[in-house]
């Protein structure tokens, strides 16, 4: 794997299909070790040394390059892939239990190629949610996440995560700088979240839910400036709604909208659609690993207001994608259940 950086990139890569699902199930096959539950030390399988024997020290190194493999779950459901173990279950278990937490260990293959590699596949994967604990903004950034976006100042002690380094419980957001928080289901800003005068901050909720774009553009439509430094004290999560009526400033023609009542819900959740004409409507909902949980066919309704009851009942709790076919198309929107 001395050429991990272009055996796959964006879906372009020098060998064929072929070739890359026999690389997938080297790694599945050979470099792990489904009954140790770890990795081999050569890749045939075995544990003799491979070249070289050891990187500072540690003598396993196919286990230090571990995280570079990641795109190769692309091919888990290929033709000829192996059965077993999945690339991205075992590369994650793998992070979760090895990697996660210990920022010292990024050594050898723990490098921030493989963390990209993790990040990616992870967002292609899941939908997940993201708490951001104490930091200082001076310079732009966007954040994202699937489900719900936090900023929790008090949430974790300890050293901010990036430069400059703090160990004091605040979020704030400088003087001329501009932040977007996009998420699928709700953005909350917890006690600590301080936007300095002259920032801007954006929070939008993408309508796409959980199958919102990887990197999504700024809207410049919905923004929010605080002013004299006013402290966020308690968590605002930002309504749906709020996509639609930013659409509509635009001058974007919507024919019809969504929204979900009450989000979070635990029991049932009330599916409010708006028709500007008749259409044949059909109700979906998916877990957040895409699976269909269940559906239902309303038929034809006329134009107007509609309020659609639709049980929770025996659903986990967890972020799901509750989409509405429509004649002009699907609307979907992130439900969380309790």
């Amino acid at each position: 794997m001395s050429h991990r950086y272009s055996l796959y990139t964006n879906g372009f890569y020098p060998f064929t299909d072929t070739e890359m699902v026999r690389f997938r199930n080297t790694f599945t096959k050979h470099v792990w070790d489904p009954t140790a539950g770890g990795f081999h030390t050569a890749v045939n399988g075995q544990d003799a040394p491979v070249y070289p024997p050891s990187y500072n020290g540690q003598f396993n190194v196919l286990r230090y390059n571990a995280l570079a493999w990641m795109p190769l779950q692309h091919f888990d459901q290929a033709s000829g892939a192996a059965t077993g173990d999945q690339v991205y279950d075992i590369i994650m278990g793998f992070y979760e239990s090895e990697v996660h937490g210990s920022p010292t260990d990024l050594t050898g293959g723990f490098h921030y190629l493989g963390l990209a590699e993790v990040v990616s596949a992870q967002w292609e994967r899941e939908c997940f949610s993201l708490t951001l604990f104490n930091r200082e903004l001076v310079y732009d950034q966007d954040f994202a996440a699937k489900a719900v976006l936090t900023v929790d100042a008090f949430g974790e002690e300890g050293a901010s995560f990036a430069d400059p380094v703090i160990h004091v419980p605040r979020f704030t957001v400088h003087e001329g700088i501009r932040s977007q928080f996009r998420a699928g289901g709700a953005v909350a800003w917890e006690p600590g979240f301080e936007a300095v005068y002259g920032s801007v901050v954006e929070a939008v909720i993408d309508p796409l839910g959980c199958e919102m774009a990887y990197k999504a553009l700024a809207s410049g439509d919905m923004t929010t400036t605080y002013a004299g430094g006013e402290q966020r004290d308690g968590a605002r999560a930002v309504p749906a709604d709020d996509a639609s009526a930013a659409g509509e400033r635009k001058g974007l023609e919507r024919k019809a909208t969504m929204t979900l009542m009450p989000n979070p819900a635990a029991h049932e959740v009330t599916v409010r659609l708006t028709l500007p004409s008749e259409q044949r409507v059909r109700i979906e909902l998916r877990d957040a690993l895409g699976r269909r949980i269940s559906g239902k066919d309303v038929g034809m309704l006329p134009e107007g207001v509609h309020d659609l009851l639709l049980p929770l009942e025996g659903h986990s709790p967890g972020p799901y994608s509750c989409t509405v076919h429509l004649d002009g198309g699907p609307l979907t929107r992130m439900l969380i259940v309790e």
